[in-house]
């Protein structure tokens, strides 16, 4: 993987929020880079909107984020569920 410059400040980010939105250009590494961050911690949940599967998985946000609680999201494609 590349080394990014925004490694860093989304690793600071991620200990004092709850949530950090990654933005940019299309196919510039965006989910490769957070995927490397949480790569050694097992408690996270990786959902692609674009997949229809996890599209409807959050039919109920609510009820879902509440069953993983303990659990840290990566969301990509999160603009295909404008109510997040």
């Amino acid at each position: 993987m590349i080394n990014r410059n925004a490694e860093k400040s989304i690793r600071e980010l991620i200990r004092f929020f709850p949530c950090v939105a990654v933005t940019g250009p299309r196919q510039v590494g965006k989910t490769t880079l957070v995927k490397a961050i949480f790569e050694n911690n097992t408690e996270y949940i990786y959902l692609d909107l674009e997949n229809p599967y996890d599209f409807n998985r959050l039919s109920d946000a609510v009820s879902f984020f509440h069953q993983f609680k303990d659990k840290s999201f990566i969301i990509d494609e999160v603009q295909r569920r404008k109510e997040l």
